[in-house]
């Protein structure tokens, strides 16, 4: 059964991966309780499961048992008269959290604050009215309809995989509203409200800021973690982050290439600033130019100087960043002789960065 299981899991990764395209739920499509191919059949069956409206102790137990976060159910096991019909073949069902950014919650200051402060916490769409994230949300429902169903369009190899594989999944999502602090509670409460079924693995989440605290947790409860985005080279660390995975390289690699272009294009540069927002994603990044421009392997006169100039991030603040730390950052470069320059950032801070490296002459002609 456990060798079915991972390896039903592993396919089903790839589907997820292939048709994703870049407060806690669960979705609720349209449900047909007698049909296994609609969408959310197997979640209404998981939650039926999971209630108190299911007698667990009919047959002794012996007919739908839990092992671990796996709900087992027999054929034909659910009593008469049930809201969901029962499989006509044993199966195991798996649920997966997934965290993903939908929105961001921003700090504002109003005559009619809430807080202390006299500041109140909205959530707003996370640019693009959270498109990213309902785009992955959708892929990820995609990816496991088809797996649920053997559907081999996107992925052929799980073509007609569910006559072989008794294996289904259902999804929770929740918003980590772009922070550590809310996905982690996100994540705890789901453990805390269903500890004798938590879920069987986590795929989340972009930010690195985010994945790094979420994979400590992960690991005490010795849950896999997933994440699309995540790229810090923190998360190398399989001592500490055991049960991390990504769909993505880390940094390390990206900051290799990075050096080897910048020589290829300027064999002289012999100094670089970086711009680079101050979280786990841009100061590992930058860690990562540093150590390649000085790496051992190459001659100590081929070796570049790396300057950086961080400035802060606090995406509670997303919507209305101020231009105050990255002035600072900018002038901090500007008032040296460096001619060349490379940003770590998001791209809602990339028209602020330009329109001030312009303004204080080191972008457009003669910059790079």
């Amino acid at each position: 059964m456990m060798r079915s299981i991972i390896t039903c899991s592993a396919l089903l990764l790839t589907t997820i991966t292939s048709t994703t395209s870049g407060g806690s739920f669960c979705y609720e499509p349209h449900v047909d309780t007698n049909d296994p191919s609609s969408l959310g059949y197997y979640r209404a069956l998981y939650d039926y499961l999971a209630s108190n409206d299911f007698d667990r102790s009919r047959g002794s137990g012996a007919e739908s048992q839990r092992v671990g976060s796996v709900e087992v159910v027999r054929a034909g096991s659910l009593p008469d008269g049930s809201p969901i019909a029962g499989p006509n073949v044993d199966l195991s069902l798996i649920r997966i959290s997934s965290i993903l950014a939908f929105s961001d919650a921003v700090v504002t200051a109003s005559a009619t604050g809430t807080e202390e402060d006299g500041t109140s916490t909205v959530l707003v769409p996370r640019g693009n009215g959270g498109i990213q994230a309902y785009g992955d949300a959708a892929g990820f429902l995609l990816g496991i309809h088809h797996f649920n169903n053997g559907i081999g369009s996107v992925v052929r190899e799980i073509d007609g995989i569910n006559n072989t594989c008794p294996v289904r999944f259902v999804v929770d999502f929740a918003d980590s509203e772009s922070s550590q602090t809310v996905a982690v509670e996100n994540f705890s409460r789901d453990i805390c409200t269903h500890p004798d079924r938590p879920p069987a693995a986590l795929f989340s989440a972009w930010r690195s800021a985010v994945s790094i605290p979420l994979a400590v947790l992960s690991s005490v409860y010795a849950i896999p973690q997933i994440s699309p985005l995540s790229t810090s080279t923190e998360l190398n660390d399989v001592t500490q982050y055991r049960y991390f995975a990504r769909l993505i390289p880390s940094d390390a690699g990206t900051a290799r290439a990075t050096i080897d272009y910048l020589r290829s294009r300027s064999p002289s540069l012999r100094h670089l600033g970086v711009l680079y927002v101050n979280d786990a994603y841009g100061s590992a990044f930058f860690q990562a130019l540093s150590e390649s421009a000085q790496s051992e392997s190459t001659p100590v006169g081929d070796r570049i100087n790396v300057l950086g100039s961080p400035f802060s991030y606090n995406v509670a603040s997303y919507a209305d960043i101020s231009p105050r730390e990255i002035r600072i950052a900018i002038r901090a470069l500007a008032d040296t002789s460096i001619r060349v320059f490379f940003g770590v950032f998001y791209d809602v801070h990339y028209e602020l960065v330009m329109r001030t490296a312009f303004e204080f002459g080191i972008a457009g002609p003669g910059y790079a």
